[in-house]
């Protein structure tokens, strides 16, 4: 199995009412609470969607509408995380620009990495 993340990856759902965790669940619909909460935390968008007022049950629009491009995409790799994915396809400007594991593209200095490195730096960011 393959989990793809394009720049920018929308969030995906059928209706205008997605909510994250559902939204999250898509990678395995049979997921418990407890496992979308895990990957929301190792990709980097647990902390934002606690401070959404109704944190994992906050309607966030149509293709993340009212998420930034960064956490429609942190989303994305949860999403692919939690489907247990043998790789993680990045596509930038169309082409496959790496493959892999999400621990053997973070071993590599690539969109990846720093994609993830730049998100983790964000979340400290005070305004």
């Amino acid at each position: 199995m393959t989990g793809i993340l394009e720049q920018p990856e929308l969030v995906r759902h059928e209706h205008t009412k997605a909510q994250p965790k559902d939204n999250i669940r898509q990678g395995r619909p049979n997921a418990t609470d407890a496992e979308v909460e895990e990957v929301a935390r190792k990709s980097g968008c647990y902390d934002f969607i606690k401070n959404l007022e109704n944190e994992f049950d906050t309607v966030v629009g149509g293709a993340g509408g009212h998420l930034s491009g960064g956490e429609r995409q942190r989303i994305s790799i949860a999403r692919a995380m939690l489907k247990d994915a043998d790789q993680i396809v990045v596509v930038d400007q169309g082409r496959i620009a790496q493959k892999g594991t999400h621990e053997e593209l973070m071993k590599q200095d690539g969109i990846y990495r720093r994609f993830v490195d730049s998100r983790e730096l964000a979340v400290s960011w005070k305004i």
